[in-house]
């Protein structure tokens, strides 16, 4: 029931914030149209080649990919050991189905992945024909600040089997944090289904600090949720999901957030029926597991546009296909 209350609180206080704040036409259809360019809502059209290098295995010194090479992720490749991954604008890397292929961002790693409005960043499916929840969990990035579970420390398990090794864990007491850029990026046709393990994500940000910069990112198509927040304090502008079949933005386990700018595109006749939101926020699942000593989850929204894309919204409102009756952010 705590658990219950705490989502409600917040959401009142999220709607209560969005009526003083509402949302702007600028940056959507105004003069300065922010998703001109690097976003793409069509992109089965694309045809990005096939792969020329293999990513696998741990990563544990500086290395670039470049826009020259189109890499294939097979299996959790780690960036780790403090090591950073920079990655060239236009770049594409491909992620395997088979070994649910995901790029995943050690603590004290760090992801330089910083495209251009005019050459983006891609993580997409190696299949001929894609679709949702080809590949695995797209992008993990853990970082070293607070998360209010028991211990300050977890290991990640979205998707994953369980993992217990040092490069899986996140959380710490930095609260400012620099896990590197992500700007210009989209990832495509993430969150394959696992037997045990649930689906993966778009993107999970595991304990992320507040020096990150996550501007300009996209997830299209992701079969669990586009973007994962746990813990952390991380600053979110212009993040864009589409057509996710899980939630659109997931906070939990005391995420401090501020997020502006961005929007959602949903399908009632794709998203789950029984637990997909646009936005899904809590302060943990299991009260067990929980540090009450620490911060709850805390979301500020500013300028956010959602738009559910339906033939008839009244029907779909009525046999529950669209939960958000309204959002005024």
């Amino acid at each position: 029931m705590k658990n219950l209350t705490q989502k409600t609180l917040i959401l009142i206080t999220m709607l209560f914030v969005g009526c003083i704040y509402a949302q702007q036409e600028k940056g959507i259809i105004g003069n300065d149209n922010w998703l001109s360019y690097w976003t793409d809502f069509k992109p089965k059209t694309n045809d990005y080649g096939q792969p020329s290098q293999i990513l696998t295995g741990n990563i544990t010194e500086d290395t670039k990919l470049t826009k020259r090479e189109i890499y294939l992720l097979v299996g959790n490749v780690f960036v780790t050991g403090n090591a950073t991954l920079t990655i060239e604008p236009g770049t594409i890397i491909m992620g395997d189905s088979k070994s649910n292929g995901s790029l995943i961002i050690s603590k004290g790693s760090t992801l330089i992945a910083e495209g251009l409005e005019t050459d983006p960043i891609v993580f997409t499916s190696s299949k001929d024909i894609k679709k949702s929840g080809d590949w695995g969990g797209g992008l993990f990035i853990l970082g070293n600040a607070p998360i209010n579970q028991v211990g300050g420390v977890s290991n990640v398990k979205y998707g994953f089997q369980q993992v217990s090794n040092q490069n899986a864990l996140y959380g710490g007491e930095n609260a400012r944090s620099n896990s590197g850029v992500l700007k210009y990026v989209r990832i495509e046709y993430a969150g394959k289904r696992t037997k045990d393990n649930g689906y993966f994500s778009g993107i999970t940000l595991a304990g992320v600090g507040s020096e990150t910069v996550l501007e300009n990112v996209m997830v299209t198509y992701c079969k669990g949720n586009s973007f994962n927040v746990i813990g952390g304090v991380v600053n979110l502008d212009k993040m864009v999901s589409y057509r996710s079949n899980g939630n659109d933005f997931d906070f939990n386990y005391g995420t401090q957030c501020n997020i502006t700018n961005s929007l959602a595109i949903r399908s009632p006749y794709v998203s789950g029926s029984e637990e997909s939101r646009s936005m899904s926020i809590s302060s943990y699942n299991r009260k067990e597991e929980v540090d009450y000593s620490k911060k709850s989850t805390l979301v500020t929204a500013k300028n956010i546009s959602i738009i559910n894309l339906s033939n008839d919204l009244a029907s779909a409102i009525e046999i529950g296909l669209v939960k958000e009756r309204y959002l005024c952010i």
